[in-house]
């Protein structure tokens, strides 16, 4: 069967915004019962239609899509959580500043508050947040081979070290909890069902054009199959095919920038090792400099001491009589 790569932030997009697919990919990955699902696109690729990506100028007017996904999901104990999720794969991209600015927004947003009650009193705390993030590239290699990495928040007693097992409004609007798809660890693992749902990333299963996969939907359970079929309907539904291709020349584009900032960088550190270097040589030369006047001079002041004609010390030591005499003052100071 042939899908849309889901990689490419446009397959993505169309992907989650099935209702019931996106459920399905968050309920598993989250283990939480999904209740109510926002979906708001933050930024989005321009409208440029196929003809246009003969102008040179279309590029600029380009915008990389970033998925702004609301979920509200229910836990076992009824608490409402906020889900985030974002997709990333471009390397220029990987400082995770532009993650802390986008959780930043989330925090602060008056529509993700709720009333609560504690102590009998009343106040508004933030729902807590749990950051869901697809990486195309490995963060770190002690990943590697590891598919879904989950941060888990602990809630400790600072005397006895022991674990506090205890939700609390004010902890859970300031702390949250995250999941990284570690989207090139999932090459040839599929122990369970949700490496097995996560397969639909593996870019081992990429076609000779690389905005095609080819998967077999029966290695997929039955309830996961709706995902596979959208992606499976994103290949013939209009425009994806040309907006995968806009992506992939903005990738580029980011690259090569990425790649010519990079080399650009390491001039700069070259030309500020040879300054370096350079000042080393120079601070080498003033203080030869320095150790042969200390030597001259202590050489004039033994000559003199020792009653040798100024004038033969001056003729030896091609020195004029006039710097003799100023030396001979000096060290006697």
């Amino acid at each position: 069967m042939k899908i849309a790569n889901p990689i490419y932030d446009v397959v993505f997009k169309y992907l989650m915004e099935d209702a019931k697919v996106a459920k399905l990919i968050l309920s598993a990955l989250t283990q939480l019962e999904i209740v109510e699902l926002e979906f708001h696109p933050q930024e989005f690729i321009a409208n440029v239609d196929t003809e246009s990506l003969d102008d040179e100028n279309w590029l600029s007017r380009f915008k990389v899509y970033r998925l702004d996904f609301i979920a509200k999901v229910l836990s076992k104990d009824g608490e409402e959580r906020l889900v985030i999720i974002e997709i990333q794969k471009s390397k220029v991209f990987t400082t995770p500043l532009r993650f802390r600015i986008y959780l930043g927004n989330q925090l602060i947003n008056k529509n993700h508050f709720l009333e609560v009650e504690n102590n009998g009193k009343r106040f508004k705390a933030g729902l807590p947040i749990i950051s869901i993030y697809f990486l195309g590239e490995t963060i770190n290699d002690s990943f590697d081979g590891v598919p879904v990495i989950r941060i888990r928040k602990e809630i400790i007693n600072g005397y006895t070290g022991d674990r506090l097992f205890v939700e609390d409004h004010f902890i859970n609007s300031l702390y949250h909890e995250g999941i990284i798809v570690n989207i090139p660890a999932l090459k040839k693992n599929r122990r369970d069902e949700i490496e097995i749902l996560l397969s639909i990333f593996d870019q081992e299963n990429k076609d000779s054009n690389q905005h095609i996969m080819n998967v077999n939907e029966v290695d997929f359970p039955e309830k996961y199959r709706p995902v596979v079929k959208r992606l499976q309907s994103a290949v013939q539904a209009p425009d994806i095919e040309s907006y995968m291709r806009m992506e992939d020349v903005f990738q580029a584009e980011m690259d090569a920038f990425y790649d010519a900032l990079k080399e650009a960088n390491l001039q700069l550190e070259k030309a500020d090792l040879q300054r370096q270097e350079a000042d080393l040589k120079r601070q080498e030369s003033d203080r030869q400099k320095q150790e042969a006047v200390r030597k001259q001079e202590a050489a004039v002041v033994l000559l003199v001491n020792s009653g040798i004609d100024k004038a033969l010390i001056s003729e030896t030591l091609q020195i004029s009589i006039d710097s003799i005499n100023q030396i001979v003052e000096r060290h006697a100071e």
